[in-house]
């Protein structure tokens, strides 16, 4: 069985699954056509087919990989069982040069296995969205809104691409719940990228010490980093017992060492579940501020939510949650062993990726 993951390596989503899956025996290769969050090519070493551009928006970086795709890859991903797709893309699609390839036909009918597994906006229906959350992220992107419902939009795009892999696809995964309510058929996929053997715990609240809030965000408006300031601006002038660090603009080999000086993390409050950020805090024993949505719990196991240690909070309970922590650090260290338990239970790469192989096992015998 030969498995390909990529395009893209989102949440670290590609590159973990090739990297797991050979741990536990399986023949997987990642490829990706951009460098991931770590900058590095590591992902080479996972695969049998080395490919990525470093400029990606280069007249010359996409006309090479528009060459790439059609005379090379073409050929090659015809080797593999198994096309798992990342990010809402396929290895070939091409939307260059006013054509538009896809491969998932001629793949079906060569008899080859594919799995997509959504990861966020590339499927998320942002009408919808404000419609039906009361929090949400897509009332606050600065996506302009007229391409959600112009005659070429963002929102039939990815509708029409949906249509395409559940017609085609054998699996579907998604890694927020919150899609599924959109992706019909989708099979809940905890994040895999984070390998609590290699986050081991920091130390917890010193007593000595004010406490530490950290925040990070990737994008300000949808992560609702501006709840936050205004939160944290309103507790400066009540109390002086913690520090608020964010971290912004940092390069990713250095976070670790950021994050261990961290008591409490606020992850974000709009999306309705927590990010791959959430995982790395959780697995050094940090507890974790978050809005979930409550309603997308049905799509998660049973367990799995009971387990779930994430602080609970959205935009307008934010101060007082935070408050309570602060009134109670004992609370805050009892919670970040918890956390730490959560990711090695929950969050295994190892685990996961045995998972993903009896799924694997299922549709390559069908």
């Amino acid at each position: 069985m030969k498995i390909l993951h990529g395009p893209y390596d989102t949440c670290g989503l590609a590159v973990s699954c090739a990297e797991y899956e050979r741990k536990i025996g399986l023949e997987s290769d990642a490829l990706l056509f951009f460098k991931n969050k770590t900058g590095s090519n590591s992902y080479k070493k996972l695969s049998n087919i080395s490919f990525v551009i470093n400029r990606p928006g280069k007249f010359y970086d996409e006309f090479y990989l528009f060459y790439y795709k059609m005379f090379r890859l073409n050929k090659k991903i015809f080797e593999y069982d198994i096309l798992s797709f990342t990010d809402g893309n396929t290895f070939l699609m091409q939307p260059y040069f006013g054509t538009f390839f896809n491969e998932l036909k001629r793949m079906k009918d060569a008899g080859k296995k594919m799995v997509i597994t959504y990861q966020g906006c590339e499927v998320r229906d942002a009408p919808f969205c404000i419609k039906n959350y009361d929090y949400n992220a897509c009332s606050v992107c600065n996506i302009p809104r007229k391409y959600w419902y112009a005659p070429r939009n963002w929102t039939s795009e990815k509708n029409k691409k949906v249509k395409l892999f559940n017609k085609y696809c054998d699996l579907i995964f998604c890694h927020n719940p919150d899609l599924m309510n959109t992706a019909p058929n989708s099979i809940f996929l905890p994040y895999l990228s984070v390998d609590y053997r290699k986050w081991l715990p920091s130390s917890a609240v010193n007593k000595n010490k004010k406490t530490v809030i950290g925040h990070a965000p990737t994008n300000r408006l949808t992560k609702g980093t501006r709840y936050v300031e205004d939160v944290i601006r309103k507790l400066k002038n009540k109390r002086n017992d913690f520090e608020f660090v964010l971290l912004e603009n940092i390069p990713y080999r250095y976070v670790k060492e950021k994050y261990k000086e961290i008591d409490l993390f606020i992850d974000q409050l709009l999306f309705g579940w927590y990010g791959a950020v959430a995982v790395e805090l959780m697995a050094l024993g940090k507890p974790v501020i978050c809005y979930i949505r409550e309603d997308d719990l049905k799509h998660v196991p049973k367990k799995f939510a009971e387990d779930l240690p994430i602080i609970k909070a959205n935009k307008d309970n934010l101060l007082s949650v935070i408050e309570f922590y602060l009134d109670n650090p004992e609370k805050i260290r009892a919670l970040g062993k918890i956390s730490r338990d959560f990711v090695t239970e929950y969050h295994d790469p190892i685990k996961i990726a045995e998972w993903l192989k009896t799924h694997y096992e299922r549709i390559i015998d069908s």
